[in-house]
């Protein structure tokens, strides 16, 4: 697991695939469109401001911490988005793609600049968005948080959240004001990463500097969940609710943390994250889905004494859990603009396939009651995907 590569590196090739495919066009007219509805509904996605009371431990100024998070709900009862309501909307806000290059600019590396024409590229990516009224379906459905990696924005997890979505759950994406490479406000403000944020984030003594952005980021999960239950996020109504985190790298090891400490939490899914903090020292009794991970993982699943499950995906790496394999092979510019050794060999699609399968599954089972033994050992239809445990608690 790459869990202490800078988060950058990785839209570097983004940005470098960007470049490579509108070197290659004669109409850079051409928008490129990330599909993401592997379920049968289509999605409606909102962004809203969630102003909290605490205190903000990375703000350059004293202030309280304000969040952004981005809702994917499932969006017609009838699974079908008419189409005078299927908008194509920006894979990111511009500022965010702009605080991304200038990232990469801030290594010295001259050959990084593109003097601009890598955001522009990266700017032709869209999502689709079905703008239809009818989700009162959604103010039931389970309610799913969703974690990005460290510095990383929620935008480069498109592909998973929208996905979820499409299969009839709430994704509520976070991103973490100034440890986030940008994040954009309602007011048009923008919160880049922060001289905190940046040196907890590159401290020497990583695993002490990942624990406390970790338990900052599990105090916003929690901040965002009492807003849930206020009812302060338009579409999902005041009260509690069946709900479960996930998330990829830090953000993985951050819903571990999170479920431990939060009784709303009631599972936690981890893809390929280090795990930081409390979960290496106290015990994990709810339950628990593991994909990807290293021998690192061993003492984790083995002191886990609830619902548990580890599998591991052939011929990926761990940025491969982003949206990466999908642009690079949307572009057809994998293992040209981009190294295999970021995203592996895996063709994107079917990855897509399997993280959806293994974490629907999952919460099918904890939040929906759908028993099933799918994630209790091998399946044949899943080849690439090899079982390293599962137990239970004993009813």
């Amino acid at each position: 697991m790459w869990h202490h590569l800078p988060f950058f590196i990785t839209i570097l090739f983004l940005l470098q695939i960007q470049v490579a495919a509108e070197a290659n066009q004669t109409d850079n007219s051409n928008d490129v469109l990330l599909t993401s509805q592997l379920g049968p509904y289509p999605v409606t996605i909102n962004e809203y401001e969630i102003k909290t009371n605490r205190t903000d431990p990375l703000a350059p100024t004293p202030q309280l911490r304000n969040l952004m998070i981005t809702v994917h709900r499932p969006a017609s009862k009838n699974f079908t988005c008419p189409t005078q309501n299927q908008a194509r909307i920006p894979y990111a806000p511009p500022e965010v793609l702009k605080a991304l290059d200038d990232l990469l600019l801030s290594t010295g590396n001259s050959s990084l600049d593109t003097g601009g024409a890598a955001v522009a590229a990266l700017g032709r990516l869209q999502i689709l968005n079905c703008t239809s009224s009818d989700i009162s379906a959604s103010s039931k459905n389970p309610i799913l948080l969703f974690g990005p990696g460290l510095k990383a924005t929620h935008h480069v997890y498109t592909g998973i959240t929208m996905a979820s979505a499409s299969f009839g759950y709430t994704v509520v994406a976070l991103d973490h004001t100034y440890e986030s490479a940008a994040v954009v406000f309602p007011d048009g403000s923008v919160n880049y990463t922060s001289p905190i944020g940046l040196k907890l984030s590159e401290d020497e003594d990583q695993p002490k500097g990942f624990e406390t952005i970790q338990n900052i980021r599990t105090a916003d999960v929690a901040s965002v969940l009492d807003a849930i239950e206020k009812g302060e996020i338009p579409g999902i109504p005041k009260g509690k609710k069946q709900i479960a985190m996930y998330g990829h790298s830090l953000g993985g090891s951050t819903a571990t943390n999170a479920a431990l400490k939060d009784k709303r939490i009631k599972a936690a899914v981890n893809l390929d994250g280090t795990f930081y903090g409390a979960p290496n020292r106290t015990t994990i009794h709810k339950p628990l889905l593991m994909v990807g991970g290293a021998d690192e993982w061993k003492p984790i699943f083995s002191k886990s004494r609830g619902w548990k499950t580890w599998v591991k995906v052939d011929n990926t790496e761990h940025y491969g859990y982003t949206d990466l394999p999908q642009i690079a092979d949307l572009m057809n510019v994998r293992d040209k603009a981009i190294p295999l050794s970021l995203t592996g060999t895996i063709n994107s699609q079917r990855l897509q396939v399997i993280v959806s399968s293994y974490t629907n599954h999952f919460f099918d089972l904890f939040l929906r009651g759908e028993k099933s033994k799918f994630l209790q050992g091998p399946r044949a239809n899943f080849p690439d995907v090899p079982f390293i445990g599962h137990s239970q608690p004993k009813d």
